[in-house]
């Protein structure tokens, strides 16, 4: 008995306790489903998905209308039929999709796991009449009555949608097992790798370049040398992966050396020219220090056929075809099989991540395609990574991100830093931790190093994909249904439609938004938090491609009906401390790109009323002192550095960018260098933009920077102050011929905190009173003299 056979038996007794009254004798019979489908039938929109087969087995034509089915044997009503006759022995085919259809083509709004799930079918009265049991499947096979609408189930190879299963394939299950020495691991020492099977009528072929075996592969007769490949000639990576006609600078480069190598195996046992075995795909990293040179950072082995990647016209990762016929991608980032998109340019692969001790915690089949825009055309590329029922499991059962509550994901993405890849190579992750906390959805960041096909591939980022499950898992928000949007730019939408946000955007550009009742109307469709974090955040790092490129916001009608912002992209940040990011962002007559007027038409908007610009302020003034702070940007990417320094060595080595470890310390103190510049710049341009003379405004974010102050006010030359930072007491004397009459103190919040009693005192004099009382802190000096009133700063210390 094969196993679906036994899992059907099982289940078939099991449900029938759940539901006697079940109407097994109806003819409308669930005859055959594919829970994995990579090719056998392509449904309206060119996808793959799951399938049922419903058949008729009377004599009558029978309307389903009304009808019910569902995966979820305690919901029967999940799906419900639409007028759907079938004649006499004949079939209908309904996609178990999740896209939830009733026009045309049929959709369920749920599809069906691999792993198996009961399906279930009732009538219009909501009796059930017929159920499929939780079987197990393979991708691209079947499981179905023979003959049609017997109570004989068997598995069929490819399936026979929309026909009779009596001209099926029938499936034959792998019989045997193989049997290694040693699994997928890291290893300190070289070693023979010996491979057994169960069945020793069989033959085992294997390959070490990633190609799947068969029997004109290598035949497996002696045990296989496991051990560091280093001194081996580069394979993959000697390969050109950017397009010679590009004009941008940042083109491949040859590595500088013999890149690290590992052993990988993939094997398979045949009888007569049959597969005999499953695929065994291992991965095998040998070095005396494997433990340590890496770091502490997972690793990721991905093995794939190389044609996968480098084929003239099927690769992914190469110029290719494209580059030479100029099929896809610019003049200035080049043209490239690596600019293909979507299902068409995805290809298989085998996955296996380890922890830094050498445990697996993924070793499953997988999808990858290219991933990103302009940075397609580097010579790293980023991927994506696709968990589908047609590479035999339909999740990535691991927690990316151990600081958070998600271990399940469908699809993550190995990120390159995108265009900062030539540079510091971690300003997007950085500005990723620097926005923790805040009112924002955002792309989690955690470093690992890649291996393809056994070589060195450098160091990737693991980055959430940024879709409806991304939303799901981070703000809760329902990802089925047609009540969530997400838009993708100011006016397209990568989800549901664009019209509400364009209705906003067509408001905004007929109405002054200094009325309140413009500005009322407007603002109560926003997560105003979410609002401000995200322009604020954007300005504050000085992000140069933006706003007209890499905006994303969305809001879900039932479950957050306010739009909110994601945060994401900010390669080209944190680079130039004065770079004026708030005329920026404001613009009203930018280029095409990066900020044209329409990009900055809803910041530009919302700053005409005068109460969103006070709480735009509050909110800049309140994260320039708490959270954008020199110290703590620099604790930040010390936590960073401090993972990559080990390894950014071999990175370099393996892809010449950055040009050495020097530039790369370079580009990293110009990340220091901007962490402690940027607070003055970016208080002095608000202070500008704004015309604010308030001078408690900011206080504590720049002493080098003195607030404007009204004409009448003298400025600090007038007086000297000492000690600064002071401890227990404090001096003042006047440069003029005045008195100082009055010492007040404020705090960062505007509170006066103490008023100073002093002696009276005569002009020229010295000036010395107690600060030992107050807390260690900041603080703003009010002095009021005989003739005008001086502003200081100067910080307490203990």
């Amino acid at each position: 008995m094969t196993f679906p056979e036994k899992t059907f038996s099982i289940a078939w007794v099991c449900f029938w306790c759940s539901y006697p009254n079940i109407a097994h004798t109806q003819d409308i019979k669930l005859n055959e489903m594919m829970s994995s489908n990579a090719f056998s039938l392509a449904d309206e929109d060119g996808d793959h998905e799951d399938w049922i087969e419903l058949y008729n087995a009377g004599s009558d034509t029978i309307n389903l209308e009304g009808y019910r089915i569902t995966d979820n044997p305690s919901d029967l009503s999940k799906w419900t039929f639409p007028s759907a006759p079938i004649p006499p022995g004949d079939f209908l085919i309904v996609f178990a999709s999740g896209k939830d259809r009733t026009e045309g083509e049929l959709h369920t709004n749920f599809s069906i796991s691999i792993e198996g799930e009961t399906i279930l079918l009732s009538d219009a009265d909501g009796q059930a009449i017929d159920f499929i049991p939780p079987v197990e499947m393979l991708t691209n096979h079947s499981y179905g009555r023979l003959p049609d609408g017997s109570d004989s189930w068997t598995t069929f190879v490819s399936g026979t949608p929309g026909f009779s299963n009596n001209e099926g394939i029938l499936y034959t299950p792998p019989w045997d097992t193989l049997m290694f020495s040693a699994n997928s691991g890291l290893f300190n020492e070289p070693f023979n790798l010996t491979i057994n099977q169960s069945d020793p009528e069989t033959q085992i072929f294997y390959t070490l370049d990633g190609s799947d075996p068969d029997t004109t592969a290598i035949p497996y007769e002696s045990p296989i040398a496991v051990q560091d490949r280093t001194d081996e000639a580069n394979n993959l990576s000697s390969i050109q992966t950017t397009a010679s006609n590009a004009s941008h600078p940042y083109h491949w480069i040859a590595p500088d050396g013999q890149v690290f190598k590992g052993t990988v195996v993939k094997a398979q046992s045949f009888l007569n020219g049959t597969a005999a075995s499953p695929l065994y795909t291992n991965t095998y990293l040998v070095d005396e220090n494997i433990e340590s040179r890496f770091n502490g950072l997972p690793i990721v082995s991905i093995v794939t056929d190389s044609l996968n990647l480098f084929d003239y016209d099927y690769g992914i990762y190469t110029p290719g075809r494209a580059a030479d016929e100029e099929t896809y991608g610019t003049f200035w980032w080049g043209h490239g099989n690596f600019f293909g998109k979507g299902s068409d340019w995805e290809r298989p692969a085998h996955l296996t991540l380890f922890e830094s001790d050498g445990s697996i915690a993924l070793n499953q089949q997988i999808g990858i395609r290219i991933h990103g825009h302009s940075s397609r055309s580097l010579p790293l590329k980023s991927l994506r990574l696709y968990a589908r029922n047609q590479y035999g499991k339909g999740t990535l059962d691991y927690a990316f991100f151990p600081w958070r509550d998600v271990g399940q994901y469908e699809r993550i993405m190995l990120r390159q830093s995108g265009n900062d890849f030539p540079f510091n190579y971690f300003a997007d992750g950085l500005s990723s931790l620097l926005a923790e906390g805040l009112e924002l959805e955002k792309q989690d960041y955690r470093p690992a190093v890649v291996f393809i096909n056994g070589e060195f591939w450098g160091i990737m980022n693991f980055r959430d994909r940024l879709d409806h499950r991304f939303l799901n898992y981070t703000a809760n928000a329902d990802a089925s249904g047609d009540h969530l949007t997400i838009m993708s730019d100011w006016t397209q939408a990568s989800m549901g439609s664009p019209s509400a946000f364009q209705n906003l955007l067509e408001y905004l550009e007929s109405h002054d938004l200094s009325n309140q009742e413009h500005y009322t109307h407007v603002i109560s469709h926003f997560d105003l938090s979410s609002l401000l974090d995200y322009f604020i955040t954007k300005i504050f790092i000085g992000v140069y491609d933006w706003p007209g490129n890499n905006n994303r916001f969305w809001r879900h009608e039932i479950d957050s009906p306010f739009w909110r912002w994601i945060y994401f992209d900010n390669d080209a940040c944190l680079i130039y401390p004065e770079f004026n990011s708030m005329e920026h962002a404001t613009a009203e007559d930018g280029p095409a790109w990066p900020n044209p007027p329409g990009s900055t038409l809803f910041l530009r908007s919302l700053l005409q009323n005068d109460g969103f610009k006070e709480l735009f302020l509050d909110r800049f003034e309140y994260l320039m002192l708490n959270r954008f702070t020199e110290e703590n940007i620099n604790h930040l990417t010390d936590s960073i550095v401090s993972i990559l320094a080990p390894v950014m060595p071999e990175h370099i080595a393996r892809w010449r960018y950055p040009a050495s470890v020097e530039v790369w310390n370079s580009e990293v103190e110009l990340i220091r260098q901007f962490a402690k510049d940027r607070p003055c710049y970016m208080l002095s341009h608000l202070l500008d933009f704004f015309d604010i003379t308030d001078p408690q405004y900011g206080f504590g974010i720049c002493d080098s920077i003195v607030t404007p102050l009204p004409p009448a006010l003298a400025s600090a030359d007038s007086f000297v102050l000492w000690p600064n930072p002071a401890t227990d007491f404090l001096n003042i004397r006047t440069k003029e011929a005045e008195a100082i009459i009055t010492v007040d103190c404020y705090d960062l919040s505007g509170r006066l905190v103490h008023r100073f009693t002093l002696p009276h005192s005569r002009a020229g004099e010295n000036i010395t009173f107690s600060v030992s009382n107050l807390p260690s802190a900041p603080y703003l000096l009010r002095i009021q003299t005989e003739k005008q009133v001086w502003h200081a700063r100067f910080i307490k210390l203990q």
